[in-house]
C-alpha cells in the first residue's frame, strides 16, 4: 500500500511539474516548483492522511488539463479534464476539490475578466465542432 501510495505521491508531483510549465512557460521554474514541492511536508503526510494523495494527485492533473485546454483547445486535452474528473468524483472528498474548483473559476473571472469570456466563448465553439466527442465525455 505504501508503494502505491509513494508512486501516486510521484504521479501527482510529475503533473504539478507540467503544471507549472505550462503556466510559467520555463523549465528552470517549473523545476524549481517540482523540487520544492517534492521536498515539502506533504510527502510526510503520506502515512497519515492517504485521501489527501488522491485528491492532490487528480487535482493537478486536473488543472493541468484544464489550463492545457484553455490554452489550446485541443481534444486530449478535453479527453484528460473528463478523465481526471473521473477519478476525482471516485475519490474520498470530490466536494473538496469542488470547492476548490468553484474558488478558482470566481478568482479567474474576477481578475480575468475579458480572457475568462473568450475562453468561455472558445469552449463553445470547440463543443458545436466536437458534439459526439461532448457527448462521448458527458456520459462517462
Amino acid at each position: 500500500m505504501i508503494l502505491f501510495l509513494f508512486i501516486y505521491y510521484l504521479i501527482g508531483n510529475l503533473g504539478f511539474y507540467f503544471l507549472a510549465q505550462r503556466l510559467f512557460k520555463e523549465k528552470r521554474l517549473a523545476y524549481i516548483a517540482f523540487i520544492l514541492l517534492m521536498f515539502s511536508s506533504m510527502g510526510a503526510a503520506l502515512f497519515q492522511q492517504m485521501q489527501i494523495f488522491f485528491l492532490f494527485t487528480a487535482g493537478v492533473w486536473f488543472f493541468y488539463f484544464l489550463v492545457g485546454f484553455a490554452q489550446t483547445m485541443e481534444k486530449k486535452y478535453f479527453l484528460g479534464i473528463t478523465f481526471s474528473s473521473m477519478v476525482l468524483v471516485t475519490t474520498y472528498m470530490p466536494f473538496h476539490f469542488l470547492t476548490i474548483f468553484l474558488i478558482f473559476i470566481l478568482f479567474f473571472s474576477i481578475f480575468y475578466l475579458k480572457e475568462f469570456g473568450r475562453i468561455l466563448k472558445r469552449s463553445g465553439g470547440f463543443i458545436s465542432k466536437n458534439k459526439i466527442l461532448t457527448i462521448f465525455c458527458t456520459m462517462r
